[in-house]
C-alpha cells in the first residue's frame, strides 16, 4: 500500500534541470560535464556555499554573477501543474521533497507557504550528509516520513536516481513531463493503494 510520494526538486518541481539553465546561460553542458558534476557535488554535499557555487558557474561561463542569476530566474520556475496535483493527493498521502541541493536552496526556489502546506518532509542532501544515488538518502527520507521504502513512490527526472530508489524497494517514476508523470502516478496509486 502506497502511503507517501517523494518528489525531486530540479527538473520536476522546479525548472527543467541544471543542464537547461547552463545552456540558457550560454554554456555547453556536455563539454563541461566534469566541471558541472564536480561543482554540483560540492554544493550538494554542503562543501561550498550557494554564493561560491553561483560565482564558480558564472566564472566558468565567463559571464557576470548577475547574468547567471538572471538565467536561473528565467529557467527555474515552479511547476504549477505539479503543485496543483500535489494539492489533490496531499489529503491521502504523505509527501516529501528529496533533492541534491545546498542548504536553504529549496526555501529560496519554492514559496515557504507551499513547502509548509504541501510537504511533510524536506530532505536536502547538504543537510543530511549524503546524496542521491546513495541508497541511505532514500531510506532516510522514508524514515522521516514514518513509512517503509516499499510504501513510497519516488519521482525524479534522473533515471539513475530512480533506479537507486527502486533498489531499496520504492516504486519509481522517471519524470519526462507532467502528463506522463500524472498518468504513471495515477496508475501506481490505483494499483498499490
Amino acid at each position: 500500500m502506497i502511503k507517501a510520494v517523494i518528489f525531486d526538486c530540479f527538473g520536476v518541481l522546479v525548472g527543467r534541470g541544471f543542464d537547461d539553465t547552463y545552456s540558457y546561460a550560454g554554456g555547453d553542458p556536455e563539454a563541461d560535464r566534469e566541471f558541472i558534476h564536480d561543482i554540483l557535488a560540492q554544493a550538494s554535499r554542503g562543501l561550498i556555499s550557494q554564493i561560491d557555487f553561483r560565482e564558480a558557474i558564472a566564472a566558468k561561463l565567463n559571464i557576470s554573477l548577475e547574468d547567471w542569476n538572471k538565467a536561473v530566474a528565467a529557467c527555474e520556475q515552479v511547476n504549477e501543474e505539479l503543485i496543483a496535483q500535489i494539492k489533490r493527493i496531499k489529503p491521502h498521502y504523505k509527501t516529501a521533497i528529496l533533492s541534491n541541493v545546498n542548504s536553504g536552496v529549496l526555501q529560496r526556489k519554492i514559496q515557504p507557504e507551499i513547502l509548509d502546506k504541501y510537504f511533510d518532509v524536506i530532505v536536502e542532501s547538504a543537510e543530511v550528509g549524503f546524496m542521491k544515488p546513495d541508497t541511505q538518502i532514500y531510506l532516510h527520507t522514508a524514515k522521516q516520513l514514518g513509512v517503509r521504502a516499499d510504501e513510497c513512490i519516488f519521482i525524479d527526472d534522473n533515471r539513475w536516481f530512480v533506479e537507486a530508489a527502486t533498489s531499496v524497494g520504492m516504486h519509481g517514476i522517471v519524470y519526462e513531463n507532467f502528463a506522463q508523470m500524472k498518468r504513471e502516478l495515477t496508475e501506481v496509486l490505483s494499483n498499490k493503494s
